[in-house]
């Protein structure tokens, strides 16, 4: 939105309203639109492109939301992916996997005095395709040449895929 010559309006969705709340500030450009990805309240082909970040680990139903993501782009739209990756090479690997699964879960549950927090992140992120698979699955949901960049080691990785047309 804070692009030269961005004419265009961002709709941003999400099923959690507090969320909507927490980015309203970031721009005047932005309509917040509380919503399931998995049931977006939009007509086929409405976008000219979307993005998500962090968030599609966290589907119920990795296919049907990519699904949905293509019904709602137009024919050559693309859909831009971050998500979380695990490092494919050692020592980085084995040095994040710990971590991710020892050290991360015991700091967040004493920084927020809940037993329960960040336990989910290691289990979506163990769970979530590695780069390559994910990219299988966003072609074939309906995208054509898509492509993953991973960034900080391997630590993050980003697809960007076009809606077949």
């Amino acid at each position: 939105a804070r692009q030269p010559g961005f004419r265009g309006r961002i709709i941003g969705a999400d099923f959690a309203q507090r969320m909507l709340e927490h980015g309203r500030h970031k721009t005047d450009r932005a309509a917040p639109v509380t919503a399931d990805a998995l049931a977006l309240p939009f007509g086929d082909g409405t976008f000219a492109g979307a993005m998500m970040g962090w968030g599609a680990r966290n589907l119920t139903d990795l296919d049907a939301g990519l699904t949905e993501a293509a019904r709602v782009l137009a024919p050559g739209a693309r859909l831009v992916l971050l998500e979380m990756s695990t490092p494919p090479r050692q020592p980085l690997r084995g040095l994040y996997l710990t971590y991710f699964e020892q050290v991360l879960p015991r700091v967040g549950r004493m920084v927020s005095k809940h037993t329960s927090a960040y336990s989910w992140l290691p289990e979506s992120a163990r769970v979530f395709p590695e780069p390559a698979a994910l990219a299988e699955r966003m072609t074939r949901a309906g995208f054509e040449g898509v492509t993953f960049r991973r960034f900080m080691g391997g630590v993050t990785a980003l697809h960007v895929g076009t809606r077949a047309g």
